[in-house]
């Protein structure tokens, strides 16, 4: 649990300066779970169809499997942006105004 961060704004961040790979993994976990989440909504959608099913079990969940893709979306996209963030490039154009300042 090293690699996060704890922000005020009460959102976890994967730390710079942990092992390489480990945003590439975070990435991979949010989108299996987006997956998860898709595959809800269409089991949802199937049971709706299906006269046997009650359908408040079949609205619910269809309701936390969009909520489960969505935020999984969500997270991906702020994982993606955080990397993009800690390129090299990046890391140099930050290293290089420093050294202008001083």
């Amino acid at each position: 649990m090293s690699e996060f961060l704890f922000s005020r704004e009460a959102q976890y961040s994967i730390d710079p300066a942990a092992k390489p790979g480990t945003t590439l993994f975070a990435i991979g976990m949010w989108i299996r779970l987006g997956l998860v989440g898709v595959s809800s909504f269409i089991a949802s959608v199937v049971a709706l169809a299906d006269s046997d099913t009650p359908r408040a079990m079949a609205l619910l969940l269809g309701v936390s499997g969009v909520v489960l893709a969505f935020a999984s979306w969500v997270r991906v996209r702020r994982a993606m942006r955080e990397e993009d963030d800690h390129t090299p490039e990046a890391d140099n154009a930050a290293e290089a105004r420093v050294v202008l300042e001083h």
